[in-house]
């Protein structure tokens, strides 16, 4: 569970982010994060039928879709991606950082899903040969928020669908979702509930897929749009 002041980021890719409001002290109204993305950091156009996203620029320039509308946001300015319209970001700079304070009401699985997303993130990075443990872990993941959003691309619809067809084997294989505090710039100790027979396995690491984001489907993204 996240508290404020608490930071995820990732050293790969470049993401910090830090939480200002949690889901804890507004009674999971509001959700409030400053956000460091790298130049060229891209999220996928995506909905959420039940959630409001807004973004205000701290520095740097915000490039936003919004209903079909694109943009480019200042320092200052704020862009509001309503319930149930589709809506993309990204920092289109080669050179410059964006920072900007990203809000969601109600937060709904939206820390689950970047402290545990970030996670597996992390571990996928630090050992390769453990994807398919990785994999099973961010199906079970994405199965659990899959009603608090979906993406518009065809690509990534399709990929979202096939990690939740696998849902169903990593939580037989006992791979659950679990909270685990994270405290300034060190990770607490984030631990994934195993079968009696296995031991507990204790995973670290503070990371970001993305704002929206993370884990192995932020990844993919961010590596396909530096390869577009």
């Amino acid at each position: 569970m996240a508290h404020p002041g608490d930071v995820l980021e990732h050293p790969s890719f470049g993401v910090r982010m830090t939480f200002l409001e949690t889901a804890e002290e507004t009674n999971g109204e509001l959700m409030r994060v400053e956000v460091v993305l790298p130049p060229k950091f891209s999220m996928a156009e995506h909905v959420h039928p039940r959630q409001e996203e807004r973004h205000r620029v701290l520095s740097g320039t915000l490039t936003a879709r919004v209903g079909g509308h694109e943009r480019e946001y200042t320092v200052g300015e704020q862009v509001i991606g309503p319930p149930n319209v589709p809506h993309a970001w990204r920092n289109a700079s080669s050179h410059e950082t964006l920072r900007i304070v990203s809000e969601h009401r109600p937060v709904l699985h939206m820390e689950l899903m970047l402290e545990a997303g970030s996670a597996i993130g992390c571990d996928f990075e630090a050992n390769k040969k453990g994807a398919l443990k990785q994999l099973l872990r961010m199906a079970v993941l994405m199965d659990e928020i899959k009603d608090d959003f979906y993406f518009t691309g065809l690509s990534m619809r399709l990929l979202m669908a096939s990690l939740v067809a696998l849902a169903p084997v990593g939580r037989r294989l006992g791979y659950r979702t679990a909270y685990q505090d994270f405290g300034g710039h060190v990770a607490a100790a984030r631990r994934e509930t195993r079968p009696r027979s296995s031991s507990t396995a204790v995973l670290a690491g503070v990371a970001l897929t993305a704002v929206v984001a993370a884990g192995l489907v932020g990844i993919w993204q961010q590596r396909r749009s530096q390869n577009a």
